[in-house]
Parts: C-alpha cells; structure tokens; sequence
C-alpha cells in the first residue's frame, strides 16, 4: 500500500491467498484484519480453481482484474463456516458490486515467500 501510495480505504476488494489450512488462514486473517480491519470485502478462489501452486499468484491476479473488470466479487466457494478466529470480511456467495477500482490479491509461498500485488483497470 505504501509503495502504492495508497490508503486501506482505497482497496475495494481482496483475494485471499485462504488454503483453507489452520495455520495458514489464521495467519492471513490476522494480518488481514490489523492492516484493514473487517473493511474490505475479501473472497478466496481456490475453491473454484483449486491449489494451482506456481501458478496461484498468476492465476488469481487474473482473477482479481476480471472482479474489476465485471463488478463481480467472486464468493469464497466451498466454505461453509467461516473460522471463529477469522475477523475479515469474507464473501461467501457471489456479489455485484457497483464502482470496484482497485483489487489486492495475496500470494504466500513456501519458506516465507510471500506477496501482495495491488491491480486497477
């Protein structure tokens, strides 16, 4: 966001990097949830795509333009009870969204290779 020279405020929708693994996503919420706390709408993929590994961070910035692009926050397939522990504000279920301009999508790698890029049309 920094280097962006944006503010938390101007993210209106991020794609989480959500394995749907304990640690893993408790992890991710928390950081979430310190930087926007439960502001932005956030969904995670991998239940439509799958684990695409290499390819996952590729894969859902695509996602995260076609989400600006039609207006559409793709909604977190699979999930059917969201964590206690989880304080984002997690879509479940597909939603049209009017004046989405800038998506955030989250990678995390193995051995702490880890990144966020910040996408606008």
């Amino acid at each position: 966001l920094q280097v962006a020279g944006l503010n938390t405020s101007d993210i209106d929708y991020l794609n989480l990097h959500a394995t749907a693994t304990k640690i893993n996503d408790s992890v991710e919420s928390r950081a979430v949830y310190s930087v926007f706390k439960n502001q932005v709408p956030c969904s995670g993929t991998k239940g439509i795509t799958g684990h695409t590994l290499g390819a996952a961070g590729a894969l859902e910035t695509i996602i995260a333009l076609i989400a600006l692009q039609q207006q559409f926050i793709p909604g977190t397939q699979g999930l059917k009870n969201l964590d206690e522990d989880c304080q984002c504000q997690v879509i479940q279920e597909p939603l049209h969204k009017q004046d989405l301009q800038i998506a955030m999508s989250n990678s995390f790698g193995f051995g702490g290779n880890n990144a966020s890029v910040i996408v606008s049309l």
